[in-house]
């Protein structure tokens, strides 16, 4: 769903990986502190998986790098074409704590909602204050709570699962 889009916030570039993106993901994601948010990436993680996702994500599947200025910060998905939108994403430890993520989440929302009526869903393991604060700020209201492998912790882990419908989207993005 990135199609080659890039999309521009005050301080934000959110853009299609590119290769060169690589070493940083690998190195990013390998860090505790990242890793144990995420359910779905290999552990360990490195530079070989940076890459296999890249690949996987290039020529339009909904997956954006979040850019300062040239800086890397993180990267964000909306789910491959064809599937239901699924938001999901994970930020560089030293962008923690700025309202990065929800800046760009908020840019990446608006134009997904401007081409489709579909419902998004997204998610965060139990215990992700973090996480859990972006999506309510974005207006997610939770469904329910369910179990999903993690790779990190090498055990299932509790996942809120959360849902942001476009009509609810657009009454707070009118506040």
């Amino acid at each position: 769903m990135n199609y080659g889009v890039t999309l521009r916030t005050e301080r934000l570039t959110l853009r299609a990986p590119r290769p060169d993106d690589a070493a940083w993901i690998g190195c990013e994601i390998a860090r505790p502190e990242v890793h144990r948010w995420l359910t779905a990436v290999p552990r360990p993680y490195g530079l070989a998986d940076a890459e296999d996702w890249i690949e996987a994500n290039a020529g339009g599947s909904g997956a954006f790098v979040i850019d300062a200025g040239g800086d890397p910060l993180g990267a964000l998905t909306l789910g491959a074409p064809g599937t239901a939108p699924e938001l999901g994403y994970w930020l560089k430890r030293a962008a923690w704590g700025r309202g990065i993520m929800t800046e760009a989440a908020r840019a990446a929302l608006g134009w997904q909602f401007s081409r489709s009526d579909a419902t998004v869903a997204s998610g965060h393991i139990v215990g992700n204050a973090a996480s859990r604060r972006v999506l309510a700020k974005l207006g997610f209201a939770d469904t329910g709570r369910v179990m999903r492998p993690s790779r990190f912790h090498g055990h299932d882990v509790e996942i809120q699962r959360m849902i942001l419908a476009r009509a609810t989207w657009e009454a707070n993005d009118a506040d």
